[in-house]
């Protein structure tokens, strides 16, 4: 697991960290094994079926209309390579306009 996602885990909004004194009470008071684990959560990887299913099973939890993806990766070729397998994996997703 990368900084992105330990930042992510630690605070749960990404690399936008809390004040300093919101941090340090979050840090006392979770374990980072317990803050990985409630990170992992949020993050889909896997074959194309398992990312699908992971997704149709957010969609169905939640009743979202929408989804945002984020893929961070840093290669521009490899992130558009992620997106184009989500596409392939998940067509009726694709908006039909773009």
């Amino acid at each position: 697991m990368g900084p992105r996602q330990l930042a992510l885990a630690r605070s749960g909004k990404g690399l936008l960290l809390p004040p300093v004194d919101d941090a340090l009470k979050i840090l006392a008071d979770t374990s980072d094994e317990t803050l990985l684990e409630q990170a992992r959560v949020r993050h889909i990887v896997g074959s194309p079926e398992r990312v699908r299913h992971q997704l149709d099973e957010i969609v169905r939890d939640s009743a979202a209309d929408e989804l945002l993806v984020v893929t961070t990766v840093h290669d521009p070729a490899l992130r558009l390579r992620s997106y184009r397998l989500l596409a392939e994996a998940w067509p009726e997703a694709v908006d039909p306009l773009s």
